[in-house]
């Protein structure tokens, strides 16, 4: 198999069942019909890469770096993503919104349309900082439902929109930080995911850290900012808020 150009993905850790990745900002995880069927998309590459077929076990949009997890085989796919819709995981978002955040935490629980129906979803932030220099801030968040770009639409839907959300996000305001964010890609980051593998009882943390383009922008909006002490903190409220939800939780999307 001769692995596309570009630079290698970053695997994060993997077994015999699955490979959890750093996934690209701008990239596709799968083609399709709809999205770019021509387009040499993560899951290509990461099997060009390994020298064997991968399977998403979850995906996150194009626009969105970081976590990601594919499986090794058709057959762990269903285990895997049993797993991820586990009370007892967590998968924790960094994002950078326009506007101050009042609130330390709060949860956003309004229905989203998908395709012909009206579902309920469920995002909670964590607010990590307020910018300083420029009018945004910065969260953490976590979901218990995964409805199409519900973190972006529920964002949006309070009046804080992802920075560089082209879709969801405010284009005056985005023009407006520009010079500070540095970047045109979305400030939404898989940060960490905390869960424990099927056949094993040991929970593990995969950690993507903030790179290249979107650290040097959160290192200009949010300057002196120690992202590794709120990330434990944030990980962790993350977690009990979705122990909370266990009723409520159901498999993520995109």
């Amino acid at each position: 198999m001769t692995a596309p150009q570009g630079d290698p993905i970053s695997v994060l850790w993997r077994d015999e069942t699955a490979i959890a990745v750093d996934k690209p900002s701008g990239v596709l995880v799968h083609n399709s019909a709809f999205a770019g069927p021509r387009e040499i998309s993560l899951r290509q590459q990461l099997g060009a890469q390994t020298g064997r077929r991968v399977f998403p076990v979850h995906r996150v949009d194009r626009g969105t770096s970081g976590v990601l997890l594919f499986a090794t085989e058709t057959e762990h796919v269903a285990a895997w993503q049993s797993t991820l819709a586990s009370p007892h995981s967590a998968k924790l978002y960094l994002t950078v919104v326009r506007g101050r955040v009042a609130d330390d935490d709060a949860t956003i629980a309004t229905p989203l349309r998908d395709e012909h129906r009206t579902l309920a979803a469920q995002t909670h932030f964590i607010r990590l900082a307020v910018s300083p220099v420029a009018r945004c801030s910065l969260l953490a968040v976590v979901i218990a439902t995964g409805r199409h770009h519900q973190i972006r639409r529920h964002l949006n839907g309070v009046d804080h929109p992802v920075v560089n959300d082209a879709t969801h996000g405010n284009s005056r305001f985005n023009r407006e930080i520009a010079p500070w964010t540095g970047t045109t890609r979305m400030l939404l980051h898989a940060w960490a995911l905390r869960l424990t593998p099927p056949r094993t009882c040991d929970a593990i943390e995969l950690v993507a850290a903030p790179t290249g383009d979107l650290a040097a922008a959160l290192d200009r909006l949010f300057p002196e900012l120690d992202l590794l002490a709120l990330r434990d903190h944030a990980l962790y409220s993350a977690a009990q808020w979705r122990a909370a939800r266990a009723a409520e939780i159901e498999p993520e999307g995109e």
